[in-house]
């Protein structure tokens, strides 16, 4: 076949941000190809996967799963389920499923093609490594933090070994390494690792590099969760003046960039800073993607938050409802991102005094949560947390109680008595323990609260101030 140079063109519009502009051209080489060679044929089950990955990254997740489904049944047909080109099909469709939420779909694919991958290929080769990730990301989407570590350890080990420690591959196995300390709560392992990537990084990129600006703003992430604001604003600031002269004002990773400083803004009360932002980055989303693009809702979101805090609550309310509305349409009812727009809209019902609106979304979230995910799972066990918040503030303290005596055992169960989200548990349950009249339970709790705090964060972080201010108040 003579070369489709609009296949190439495809591919820059593509790594540019400009997935409209990739989409278009993407259908007409497919059409081309299975004009010209068949639907069966390699390139055009090719030019259907490179099309369903712009689907995927357009939101258009149904498009994407169809078209991925339909290439795996055709590979698996014409190559057989061992065949390396099948078992990327698989994985490509299991990335898919991740995204809709559908994980367990995903799981079952990853842990299927790992397995095939290490009998043909062997434990050490790269892309059976790649598998190993795969199956941890979900793992860890699924709350199942110990199961992805251990993966990430066991890859990070092996490219360490396979390839060296400077190598871009041993260096992604790292910061995915260092995602899975954050969420079990180990941030000072976190921080260490990422401090170690971007070093290398930036000597082996330099410091212009998409590689060494992702670096940087996943250190500054950590800082932000270490309570370390001002470090971490200095590295956003970084990351967005190169992202911005490097791929301009509209690429996606600019976008983030915006997004990620708005955020600290918002940490640091600079929220008339926050909100310029946001609403520049909803702009261009919006001009970009469409406003019904997953990128675009979530920066509504981010917005509404704002707007919350600035006690815009009806500014609030009205983009959450909107955003609730687009995510139920686009990705179903029980998407994890439609319970995330569930949730945030109660709070805004709550900060409103619409307490009843708030507990009706709240029961409902964590319904679905719990059948969704599991009743140990870390968002069942927000859903749960924040339904509680509300049963206080309605005066239903007993069933605030049971909820929070519930979260807090299972948090210590799955995370540890340490993990900032276990003493979030605690601190909540020290609340309502005081609206009870319990206060010695209560100055129980936030003792142990502040001392765990103090070790885990430092005497100057926000949430050690507001333990010691609990305490105080106690």
């Amino acid at each position: 076949m003579v070369p489709d140079f609009r296949q190439e063109y495809a591919r820059v519009y593509y790594w540019a941000g400009y997935h409209n502009k990739a989409r278009q051209l993407q259908l007409n080489v497919l059409a081309k190809c299975h004009s010209l060679l068949g639907e069966h044929h390699t390139d055009t089950l090719t030019a259907m996967q490179n099309l369903a990955n712009t689907h995927r990254q357009l939101g258009e997740l149904d498009d994407a799963k169809a078209l991925e489904i339909d290439v795996l049944a055709k590979r698996h047909n014409l190559l057989g389920e061992h065949h390396l080109d099948t078992l990327t099909a698989m994985q490509n469709l299991a990335i898919t499923y991740a995204e809709l939420g559908e994980v367990d779909d995903a799981k079952a694919l990853e842990i299927d093609v790992l397995a095939k991958r290490h009998n043909l290929l062997g434990e050490q080769h790269p892309d059976t490594l790649t598998a190993m990730q795969n199956l941890a990301n979900t793992h860890r989407q699924l709350g199942e933090l110990d199961d992805a570590k251990a993966l990430e350890i066991d890859v990070l080990a092996k490219r360490h070994n396979l390839l060296g420690e400077h190598h871009p591959d041993t260096l992604t196995a790292m910061h995915n390494l260092a995602i899975t300390h954050a969420k079990l709560g180990e941030l000072d392992d976190a921080k260490a690792l990422e401090i170690d990537v971007l070093a290398k990084r930036h000597n082996l990129l330099g410091e212009h590099h998409p590689g060494t600006l992702t670096a940087m703003a996943n250190l500054a992430i950590t800082h932000r969760q270490l309570g370390e604001l001002d470090n971490a604003k200095a590295l956003e600031i970084d990351v967005l003046a190169k992202r911005h002269n490097l791929l301009g004002v509209h690429h996606p990773d600019t976008l983030i960039a915006m997004q990620n400083l708005a955020y600290i803004h918002r940490q640091l009360g600079e929220l008339d800073d926050a909100k310029a932002l946001e609403i520049d980055v909803l702009a261009k989303h919006h001009n970009l993607l469409g406003e019904h693009h997953p990128d675009t809702l979530r920066a509504m979101q981010n917005l509404a938050i704002t707007h919350a805090e600035l006690g815009e609550l009806d500014d609030a309310k009205a983009l959450e409802i909107d955003v609730l509305a687009k995510r139920h349409n686009l990705l179903g009812e029980r998407h994890p991102d439609t319970l995330t727009a569930m949730h945030n809209l109660a709070i805004t019902h709550a900060e409103l005094g619409e307490l009843d609106d708030a507990k009706a979304l709240e029961i409902d979230v964590l319904a679905k949560c719990c059948n969704l995910l599991g009743e140990h799972h870390p968002d069942t066990l927000t859903a749960m947390a924040n339904l509680a918040i509300t049963h206080r503030q309605l005066g239903e303290l007993d069933d605030a109680k049971a909820l929070e005596i519930d979260v807090l055992a299972k948090r210590c169960n799955l995370l540890g008595e340490h993990h900032p989200d276990t003493l979030t548990a605690m601190a909540n349950l020290a609340i309502t323990h005081t609206k009870l009249g319990e206060l010695d339970d209560a100055k129980a709790l936030e003792i142990d609260v502040l001392a765990k705090r103090h070790n885990l964060f430092g005497e100057h972080h926000p949430d050690t101030l507001t333990a010691i201010t609990d305490l105080a108040a106690t």
